[in-house]
C-alpha cells in the first residue's frame, strides 16, 4: 500500500512536466517552422553590377570608362555610351556625323544633306549628300564630325566597322530583360570580361522606335559606286552587319586603341 501512494505521488509530480515540456516542444517546432519557411522566402542578393541571364547564369559586367576585353586588335571600349553617365543609361541620340541631340530626326534635319526629293506622299526620295558618300568620303572616325572624338576628345572615337565586327566575333553574346522591362546586350570578352549595351533603339522624327545598340563610323558601301549612300553601319540588336538610314539618331559607344 505504502508503495503504491509513492508511484501516485511521483505519477503526479510528473505529469505536469510532461505537459509543460510538450507545450514547449510545439511552440519551438511552430518557431523553427515559420523561421524556416522565411528563409525560403527571401531573394538571395546578387553582387554588385550583376544581372541575371535566363539560364541562371550571374554575369558581372564593368563599370569603368575603359573596359579591356581582350580583343586580338586590343580595341578599348567605353563602359557607357555618350552622354551617359553609368552603363545602364542610354545616353544621347545622334544622326550619323552630327555631334548635338536635336528636336527631330529626319532627311530634312540632315547636316550632310546637298538636295532631296518629296514624293507627293510626304517621303523624301534621291538624297544628294554634300561630302560624305561612296566616291567621297566613307568614313568619319576621328574627324570633327566624329560625336566620341568631339565630346571626350583623345584618344577616344567611334568604333570602325571593323572594330564592331570583332566585337561580335570575338565575344558571347547575352540578351537579357531587366524587372524594369528595358533590353540589354551584354558583350563578354576573351579575357571574361563583359560590357553591356542598353537597348536604345532608334529615333525617327520625334520617336524612339526598334531594337539597334550604337553606331559605327563608317558609311555602308551597300550602293557601290552611287553617289547616294544612305546608310551607315550600326550595331544591331543581334548582328553586326546591320545597316541604318544615317539621318536616324542612335545612341553611340567610344573606342580607343
Amino acid at each position: 500500500m505504502k508503495m503504491k501512494k509513492i508511484m501516485f505521488i511521483c505519477v503526479s509530480l510528473l505529469f505536469p512536466l510532461t505537459i509543460i515540456a510538450q507545450a514547449s516542444g510545439g511552440q519551438i517546432r511552430r518557431s523553427t517552422t515559420t523561421a524556416t519557411t522565411a528563409k525560403k522566402q527571401k531573394k538571395p542578393i546578387l553582387p554588385p553590377n550583376s544581372i541575371k541571364l535566363d539560364d541562371g547564369t550571374i554575369v558581372q559586367y564593368e563599370t569603368t570608362k575603359a573596359v579591356d576585353l581582350g580583343l586580338p586588335s586590343k580595341t578599348i571600349w567605353a563602359g557607357w555610351n555618350i552622354g551617359a553617365n553609368s552603363p545602364l543609361e542610354v545616353g544621347s541620340y545622334y544622326a550619323w556625323g552630327e555631334t548635338e541631340e536635336k528636336e527631330e530626326y529626319d532627311w530634312n534635319t540632315y547636316f550632310d544633306i546637298e538636295s532631296i526629293q518629296t514624293t507627293i506622299y510626304g517621303e523624301y526620295v534621291n538624297p544628294k549628300f554634300k561630302q560624305y558618300h561612296a566616291n567621297g568620303v566613307m568614313s568619319i572616325v576621328g574627324t570633327k564630325q566624329d560625336v566620341a572624338h568631339v565630346k571626350w576628345g583623345e584618344p577616344w572615337q567611334m568604333p570602325s566597322k571593323k572594330q564592331v565586327e570583332e566585337l561580335m566575333n570575338c565575344c558571347k553574346l547575352s540578351t537579357v530583360m531587366l524587372p524594369n522591362n528595358k533590353w540589354v546586350a551584354i558583350f563578354t570578352g576573351p579575357n571574361g570580361k563583359s560590357l553591356i549595351f542598353p537597348n536604345g533603339g532608334e529615333k525617327y522624327k520625334k520617336e524612339i522606335r526598334d531594337y539597334n545598340l550604337i553606331w559605327s563610323g563608317e558609311l555602308s558601301n551597300w550602293e557601290g559606286s552611287s553617289q547616294n549612300s544612305y546608310f551607315a553601319y550600326h550595331l544591331g540588336w543581334n548582328r553586326v552587319f546591320s545597316e541604318g538610314f544615317r539621318f536616324l539618331g542612335m545612341n553611340v559607344r567610344a573606342v580607343m586603341k
